[in-house]
């Protein structure tokens, strides 16, 4: 039987905008700016940054209204390894803040700021491999900031550090293919994040030379979707990691369900993106998603309905979400299965 989707006016009607607030600076932003949706079965979120078209805030939609209709199960709560998170942030506060990731084995480092320099990236990437050791596999993500010949520079820099993979070292497929030849003999890999959202071509993906893709169920449009792509990536061979949009712990948990399952699919115990609960001050459910002892712990969703008020963002900015979901909502249709 085909799924019986919420209509828009009741999305709207169980919908709250909120603006949670960061620790420190991410992506440029200090606040994140998210719509939690509650519907009879589940619950849902809507998360896609302010910056996106309604074609790619559609996909974040999908993801959502696929949320409220497929309510976590039991089985489905399992501890999930997560890689520690560390923003672009000055190397005196890292030993503070890589507290809560003790045990992780990975981590993920935030680089090519465009307020700082590679020399900046170097000195964070060392502080972390002194304070969390020999043994943690070290991931960069540049956000496709960087020219092929600045992110071969790098690499070749950092290569000194044992570095696991870079994350999107550039923009586009092109660009990842000019740069695996200019890498050429080096050991560190290359991962595909927003290439993928954007193409959904794990072929194009695979010619440039990426051996490990990012999968991040809201802007990848859901579960279904995400699983679909990571089924296909690990069947023809390149490691399947699963991270973040940046959500509440309501879209977190679900990206900590996907991981769950490509687990189960590769039968390993991969390191996901899913620590991104410890950047907020605050969040919408009474028990955050936070890593402990390198683990994340879902479960049953209660959201704090303290926060849902407090948090909540203006009129203005209220109404600019409202009016983009009933502009969204035909278009997440369509991408459904």
């Amino acid at each position: 039987m085909a799924t019986l989707w919420p209509r828009s006016e009741d999305l709207l009607a169980g919908a709250r905008v909120l603006s949670l607030p960061l620790k420190t600076g991410f992506r440029g932003l200090t606040f994140r700016e998210v719509m939690i949706i509650e519907g009879p079965h589940g619950v849902g979120e809507w998360a896609a940054f302010g910056e996106y078209d309604d074609e790619e805030a559609s996909w974040w939609l999908a993801a959502a209204l696929e949320q409220l209709t497929h309510p976590l199960t039991s089985a489905e709560l399992q501890p999930v390894a997560t890689n520690a998170i560390i923003p672009a942030m000055p190397i005196d506060e890292l030993e503070e803040w890589l507290v809560p990731f003790k045990g992780c084995t990975a981590a993920k480092i935030k680089v090519a700021d465009h307020r700082e320099t590679l020399d900046d990236d170097v000195a964070r990437v060392r502080e972390v491999r002194r304070i969390m050791g020999a043994d943690v596999a070290i991931r960069v993500d540049a956000n496709g900031a960087w020219t092929p010949q600045q992110a071969r520079d790098a690499a070749n820099t950092l290569e000194q550090f044992d570095i696991d993979y870079l994350e999107q070292p550039v923009s586009t497929l092109q660009e990842m293919s000019t740069l695996r030849r200019l890498l050429g003999s080096s050991p560190i890999r290359l991962a595909a994040d927003e290439t993928l959202r954007k193409s959904h071509q794990l072929g194009r993906i695979r010619e440039a030379g990426c051996e490990v893709v990012i999968v991040k169920p809201s802007p990848l449009g859901g579960i279904s979707h995400t699983m679909a792509l990571a089924t296909e990536a690990y069947e023809s061979g390149l490691e399947v990691v699963v991270s973040s949009g940046l959500e509440s712990s309501v879209g977190l948990t679900q990206a900590a369900r996907v991981a769950t399952a490509v687990n189960q699919l590769t039968g390993t115990t991969t390191a996901h993106g899913l620590g991104t609960a410890s950047l907020f001050v605050s969040d919408v459910v009474t028990t955050p998603l936070l890593p402990r002892d390198g683990y994340v712990y879902p479960r049953a969703l209660a959201l704090d309905r303290h926060a849902l008020e407090t948090l909540r963002v203006s009129l203005e900015r209220e109404e600019w979400w409202r009016s983009r979901l009933e502009r969204c909502y035909p278009l997440a249709l369509d991408k459904l299965p």
